[in-house]
């Protein structure tokens, strides 16, 4: 009877340690199943509120911007439109979830290489450089990198209101500010009172100057 009693012992107490471990191990598998569920909500809330920050601050001007020419009011509605985009992504958590750097060079020519925003195609009126540059610059906030919004004035064809022309700048820590055509992925180095042209190394307008008035860069 000793011996049977000393067994059931035995058993008892090898039951209650398998149900201890059993405890923990759910409770750790459940503990996991948090974690990852916070880090996928807190990354899908991130893009969501970059998009809406984007969406939001870029409507105001979208329909400004689409038209060939304007003139002062334009900036003043960028200006507005822009800071409205950001402070909706930073405050729904945007901005804190991505940290910014400045990229190197090569990691910039990688990025660029990466993304396929210069395969877009050119629609007037619905996807211009107004949107080229948009893209890219939120493609590589998302993807952690320091990117500015770039907007040249240009004469247009009713002096003396302008038009405009966006492209996008980063500030390498090795070869300092490269501005960067959207549209073809390709380096510029604008110039105020020089044609854009020249600084792309493309063919010269026949129809129309391109002389780079001012140039506002937005960070």
């Amino acid at each position: 009877m000793d011996a049977l009693k000393r067994i059931l012992g035995t058993i008892g107490k090898i039951l209650v340690y398998f149900l201890l471990y059993s405890v923990v191990i759910i409770m750790i598998i459940v503990l996991i199943t948090a974690i990852v569920n916070i880090v996928n909500g807190i990354s899908e809330s991130s893009v969501a509120a970059h998009e809406k920050g984007y969406n939001e601050g870029s409507s105001e001007v979208r329909q400004a911007y689409y038209q060939e020419e304007y003139g002062e009011e334009y900036n003043d509605a960028y200006q507005a439109g822009y800071e409205k985009g950001f402070k909706v992504g930073h405050r729904e958590g945007a901005a804190s979830v991505v940290a910014l750097h400045n990229p190197t060079y090569q990691e910039l020519k990688e990025f660029l290489a990466r993304d396929t925003t210069d395969s877009n195609p050119y629609i007037k009126g619905k996807y211009v450089c107004f949107d080229f540059a948009a893209e890219v610059n939120n493609n590589a906030e998302l993807a952690g990198i320091r990117a500015a919004f770039v907007d040249m004035s240009l004469p247009s064809s009713n002096p003396p209101d302008l038009r405009g022309h966006c492209i996008v700048a980063f500030q390498t820590v090795d070869r300092g500010l490269v501005y960067v055509e959207p549209q073809e992925d390709k380096e510029a180095k604008p110039v105020e009172g020089k044609p854009y042209w020249e600084s792309t190394g493309n063919q010269q307008p026949r129809d129309y100057d391109d002389t780079v008035v001012r140039i506002k860069i937005i960070w």
